[in-house]
């Protein structure tokens, strides 16, 4: 259907273009395999009608040719079938119920290796949200002591405000939670994660306008279909990004060395640019201007509207080359 839908509408939805069955989106699924150690299992739905037109489906909407395609089955540990159709499969009590089975055989599994046990953190944090805001989602990020090991950066939901979350490996780390729209005090705490003990952390966190966005990749027309991520552009050199309200300027030069620090520029509200992307931090309410001047590309400008507490992310930023 969304190959006809393509081919034949007056009018294209843009996700269209991800459900051909030739379009890129379904192509690149399977053209890497899943990481060595992964246990994967497939579940499908067969409850539904058939037709000597149409190859047996759930509900008139799935086949069970795509369902089932080989290169899905393959990487497969197991192949699970319900009586579902899918719609009815995600609240099916057998399916819930043989999933629940292989977690708690995963669970086991882990228990049983030779690894270190880690420890777990209990987390607590409050928003000062602007009345009419969506919640943003905050993320927990845990910086080693030691520089020689690997930052973690968790993504937690507001549900998780005092939960136990872990279990993490052993160690010292600094504590921090960040969010878009958002500063948050403490900016960061050193705990020690260790087996058999909770440490207990709390968080603030306080409305501040941003503004944050990227210089998306060069792509041609129809190559980059809904839903797909659009990479930034690795190659640009951007000169500089510049944003003005009237009352006040400020203007960023990319960092060009080798290590992305916008992590640790956000949690201390700096303004801060590496490659293509920047952000802006402590910025009042109100509209400015961004201007973005790139080598090879005319300058970009447009007006945004910035409040403390949303989110100032920008859809990727396109570029129009100079004309040569």
């Amino acid at each position: 259907m969304a190959d006809l839908g393509v081919q034949y509408s007056p009018a294209v939805v843009p996700s269209w273009n991800d459900m051909q069955a030739n379009g890129r989106f379904i192509q690149s699924l399977y053209q890497r395999p899943l990481p060595a150690g992964t246990d994967y299992y497939l579940f499908f739905g067969h409850a539904g009608r058939y037709s000597l037109l149409r190859s047996s489906n759930t509900d008139g909407a799935i086949t069970l040719a795509s369902e089932l395609r080989p290169e899905a089955q393959a990487e497969a540990r197991m192949v699970y079938g319900f009586d579902e159709d899918h719609t009815s499969i995600l609240r099916s009590p057998q399916a819930f119920a043989r999933y629940a089975s292989l977690l708690d055989a995963a669970a086991k599994k882990t228990k049983n290796t030779t690894a270190p046990r880690g420890g777990q953190i209990r987390i607590g944090f409050s928003f000062d949200a602007r009345p009419g805001l969506p919640p943003v989602e905050p993320w927990m990020i845990l910086t080693p002591v030691d520089p020689a090991l690997e930052r973690i950066i968790v993504p937690i939901s507001v549900r998780d405000n005092g939960r136990l979350l872990g279990p993490f490996p052993p160690g010292a780390y600094d504590v921090s939670v960040m969010s878009f729209g958002f500063q948050a005090a403490p900016v960061r705490t050193t705990v020690n994660i260790r087996a058999g003990e909770v440490p207990e952390l709390r968080f603030s966190l306080a409305p501040v306008g941003t503004l944050s966005g990227y210089v998306g990749a060069d792509v041609k027309p129809g190559d980059n279909p809904a839903g797909s991520y659009r990479e930034p552009h690795r190659g640009i050199m951007i000169e500089s990004i510049s944003l003005s309200n009237g009352r006040m300027s400020k203007t960023l030069v990319p960092d060009r060395g080798p290590k992305d620090r916008t992590i640790d520029h956000y949690l201390s509200g700096l303004d801060y640019a590496s490659g293509a992307a920047f952000f802006f931090a402590g910025l009042d309410d109100g509209d400015y201007e961004l201007t973005i001047r790139a080598a090879g590309y005319q300058p970009y400008r447009s007006v945004r509207h910035v409040v403390a507490g949303a989110i100032g992310q920008l859809t990727p930023i396109e570029l129009t080359r100079l004309q040569r």
